[in-house]
């Protein structure tokens, strides 16, 4: 049979989350399904152990406000009372397809999966901070996702033989006209972030769409093209200058190529 045991964090009080044996040990705290119902938004929830979930994620009231979350399951929900502290981390890893819905903003998001796919499903909007694909497969199916800091498909320097990690773990960015296409808004939150990068040995197919960045648009991989009927949108309102670059397979012979390419350095509202 499948568990179907809940761990609820409720009431007014401060949680701290934590092992006797945490210390040092680099452990989690395996749970079934996870609640986080607080008696208000402000309520604080802290993560020393981080905690790993392999079924139902609900998140209704409450400050989430360190620590890290890693996600397995196929469901993760956030309502309107969510909130979150600048350095918490989800980890999404496991093997089914999953789907976020969140009325608020998420922090930063990492995709680690062996298996599966993360859908943005047709009508629906996905706010996060930095949004990292390290494995696995994110498919954009008609609906927005709304990065603010880097959106980065693969790891990338400093990380050490990052291209070689690319190639064995092959993490995957979709928006194509077979899956509805939909938009990648990447907001800058500082001056030198709203990047959209994708790195050596990522895989990609784009052929609808938009990709709206703040920041730097940046390929280091030959074989990365935007194609078909996608739109790349480069807004700079962060008040640095953007550049569009490749760096594969030299730097001196390096080809960024794009289907539609939009300039819109006035400060307007992202994506007009």
């Amino acid at each position: 049979a499948v568990p179907a045991n809940t761990l609820v964090f409720s009431g007014p009080d401060t949680t701290d989350v934590w092992r006797t044996d945490q210390l040092g040990a680099g452990k989690t705290l395996n749970v079934w399904n996870l609640t986080f119902n607080k008696a208000s938004p402000t309520t604080l929830i802290t993560l020393t152990t981080p905690i790993a979930v392999a079924g139902t994620m609900l998140h209704s009231v409450g400050t989430l406000q360190s620590g890290t979350l890693y996600v397995n399951g196929a469901t993760w929900t956030t309502a309107s009372g969510a909130l979150f502290g600048p350095t918490v981390a989800i980890v999404v890893q496991g093997t089914t397809n999953q789907v976020f819905s969140s009325t608020s903003q998420l922090p930063n998001l990492f995709i680690n999966k062996s298996a599966g796919t993360v859908t943005i499903p047709s009508g629906s909007t996905l706010v996060t901070g930095h949004f990292t694909i390290w494995d696995g497969t994110v498919q954009v199916n008609g609906g927005t996702l709304e990065v603010h800091g880097n959106f980065s498909v693969g790891q990338g320097p400093p990380t050490a033989n990052y291209a070689s990690l690319n190639a064995t773990a092959q993490p995957t960015f979709v928006c194509t006209a077979a899956t509805g296409a939909g938009v990648v808004d990447v907001r800058h939150t500082a001056a030198t972030d709203g990047n959209f990068q994708f790195f050596e040995n990522a895989v990609g197919s784009v052929d609808a769409g938009a990709i709206q960045a703040n920041g730097d648009y940046y390929v280091n991989d030959a074989t990365f093209a935007l194609t078909g009927t996608h739109t790349l949108e480069l807004r700079n309102t962060r008040g640095a200058k953007v550049t569009l670059w490749g760096d594969k397979p030299t730097p001196a012979t390096a080809v960024v190529t794009v289907a539609n390419l939009t300039l819109n350095k006035s400060g307007a509202t992202p994506g007009s």
